[in-house]
């Protein structure tokens, strides 16, 4: 970490301190379509599905991308929530230690973007990477440089690039997203949330044709994104990403050097706790 970071103690966080209790509930039983209506109006990715009180998976992003790969000539008002959600999800305690959630998240093998939360066995809210982002920026102010925590190996398309090919990319990307390029020039990005809300209206739209075969980049393409340079403060970039609702910022300086998301900023999160903790000791 740098010498002058302003660290504040996250020792004794727990996740019902930075959780949100504001949970977006479905049915299995309910329609994807209106689902897909609620989540795209929020625009939000995702909202855990309940069957009847208990908690039976999350509909997100992905599970929708994934259902609409495999459903066929069938038209989307014939599929229900339970078709198209995910059943696994992460669970933690309300009154585990947020550091204690954060090195399990480290461990696992898959991305985890959110971590249901139960308090007495009762569904209790939901703790996203912007949650964490949002302590880390709060707490780990110049602590770290852009190029401490980003990635150095973006996945990069280009305005040429043949759209299923683009899909395809997006789809099989650790961080479901991609950098747009014109030249040396970023022209936008594109996220697995552009990808299903643009499927989405697809699907409604033409009800009888593939849905993979209409998507254009116009329809996915997020224009002129928000970018960071490597030497900027992590803090800052993680308040950008919690502020402007987005998952990873294009980091260019003099030329395009890699990519920050919030996964990046959960690993930092964890580098500047372990940190803290070996300076005590």
């Amino acid at each position: 970490m740098m010498e002058q970071c302003l660290a504040k103690d996250v020792d004794d966080i727990l996740v019902k301190d930075v959780m949100s209790t504001d949970v977006v509930k479905v049915k299995t039983g309910d329609s994807v379509e209106a689902v897909g209506n609620l989540l795209a109006e929020k625009r939000i990715s995702g909202a855990v599905v309940l069957d009847g009180d208990n908690v039976a998976g999350i509909i997100s992003k992905e599970s929708f991308v994934t259902g609409v790969k495999y459903m066929g000539t069938n038209p989307l008002p014939s599929y229900k929530v339970r078709d198209f959600m995910a059943v696994g999800y992460e669970s933690a305690q309300a009154d585990e230690k947020l550091n204690d959630l954060v090195d399990r998240i480290h461990l696992s093998s898959k991305r985890v973007e959110r971590v249901l939360v139960f308090e007495q066995g009762r569904l209790a809210g939901i703790l996203t990477q912007s949650d964490i982002a949002r302590v880390f920026s709060e707490s780990a102010k110049d602590c770290f440089k852009v190029r401490d925590l980003m990635q150095i190996s973006p996945v990069v398309v280009y305005d040429y690039t043949p759209i299923k090919k683009i899909i395809n990319e997006i789809t099989f990307a650790r961080d479901k997203r991609v950098i747009v390029m014109a030249g040396v020039k970023i022209l936008g990005v594109i996220t697995v949330l552009d990808l299903s809300l643009a499927l989405f209206e697809k699907l409604k739209e033409y009800k009888d044709r593939d849905a993979l075969d209409l998507i254009t980049l116009d329809d996915l393409i997020t224009l002129e994104p928000f970018i960071v340079s490597d030497v900027d403060d992590a803090a800052q970039a993680a308040r950008t990403m919690v502020e402007k609702r987005v998952g990873g910022l294009p980091v260019y300086n003099n030329g395009l050097k890699g990519i920050i998301t919030k996964n990046d900023i959960v690993k930092g999160y964890k580098l500047f706790k372990d940190g803290k903790k070996r300076k005590k000791t």
